[in-house]
């Protein structure tokens, strides 16, 4: 699909931002591969890659368990060779807390015959890690 790999991304966005778990999966290969670059002492879903659709669920429940979407807007940046490029805006609310966190993640997909075989998602980790250190303190207050 040279030239339309960018409607596969925007198509996981939207899934995502409807919390739909089985559309986004709809749009991935078995053997994808998911690389979250936020390390597992900062969020436990974290920590590197997740590889086939079973991992990719089990990540994306974990983080549906902990975060709500509120808002989650994704926008090409670049489409080349099967690699669409994209910026993420996204408002999560936290379930315990209800704290809500922004931000702007980048994300690189890689595309292939209309499917997703690989996403990398760029994250602010310290902000991220800044965020949780909030919502840890507020969630033992709460306890």
């Amino acid at each position: 699909m040279p030239g339309k790999d960018f409607l596969v991304a925007e198509g996981v966005w939207s899934a995502w931002a409807r919390h739909d778990i089985p559309a986004v999966l709809d749009l991935m290969t078995d053997d994808v591969c998911h690389v979250l670059y936020i390390p597992q002492e900062v969020l436990p879903f974290g920590g590197g890659p997740a590889v086939g659709k079973p991992a990719i669920s089990d990540r994306l429940q974990m983080i549906l368990a902990v975060f709500e979407p509120i808002l989650y807007d994704g926008k090409i940046v670049a489409e080349d060779g099967g690699v669409v490029r994209g910026s993420v805006h996204y408002v999560y609310r936290h379930r315990v807390t209800n704290e809500t966190f922004d931000g702007i993640a980048r994300h690189v997909l890689h595309v292939a015959n209309g499917l997703v075989t690989r996403i990398e998602e760029y994250h602010d980790n310290e902000r991220i890690r800044a965020f949780m250190a909030l919502v840890s303190e507020a969630a033992l207050r709460k306890a």
